[in-house]
């Protein structure tokens, strides 16, 4: 705790034999005496088997407060936790674990490096990310701003799939076989598709 910077009222014990801990409303119960939450607070979270029991949410009960879920399918991209501070805190930590050779023996060291991670993230940078997804300030939410919230990440997360670089490559094979009135003139061809020599035809 002491090397990666983690404070012991930041952990919990729980004395079982085995590297993971399910998900479960006694982990959060576990974490009440370590979180304070000022009273009138709202607590987001996602729709994990921590957060309910028989489908009713636990949040209230537990800590005396509302709640509110995100839908999975806006999850990642509202919650400043997984759209922005876990990816920072993340990258760290996985470049610590090639470094160390972690494998699933050394789960102890490796989820308190990820907590520390994750406690050096600076304040104002948090606090960014909740202005930026929430859109804290803004009058109003319209459809433009939704789209500049989701738009890069969805755009990455498509030109990453496979199903994107096949649908490309017959794209690309279709231009090159095709003729007469159907013949596309690279003038026609979007300039995101348009390539020669590039990976993909070597690939």
């Amino acid at each position: 705790m002491e090397l990666f910077g983690v404070r012991s009222d930041q952990v919990v014990f729980i004395d079982e034999n085995r590297h993971y801990t399910p998900e479960s409303p006694a982990v959060l119960q576990a974490c009440r005496a370590v979180w304070k939450v000022p009273r009138g607070a709202t607590i987001f979270s996602d729709c994990g088997n921590s957060f309910f029991d028989h489908k009713s949410p636990v949040i209230p009960a537990i800590f005396g407060v509302r709640t509110a879920q995100y839908p999975p399918s806006v999850h990642y991209f509202l919650s400043p936790n997984d759209n922005h501070c876990h990816g920072s805190a993340k990258a760290k930590w996985r470049q610590q674990s090639s470094e160390n050779g972690w494998g699933k023996d050394d789960s102890v060291e490796s989820s308190l490096c990820l907590l520390g991670c994750l406690s050096d993230i600076p304040q104002e940078e948090v606090q960014s990310y909740f202005r930026n997804n929430f859109m804290i300030g803004k009058s109003f939410v319209s459809p433009s701003r939704c789209k500049e919230l989701i738009g890069f990440s969805a755009v990455r997360k498509i030109e990453q799939s496979e199903k994107y670089t096949a649908a490309l490559r017959k794209y690309e094979s279709f231009s090159r076989h095709s003729s007469g009135d159907d013949e596309l003139h690279p003038e026609d061809i979007p300039p995101e598709l348009n390539s020669s020599l590039d990976g993909s035809y070597w690939n």
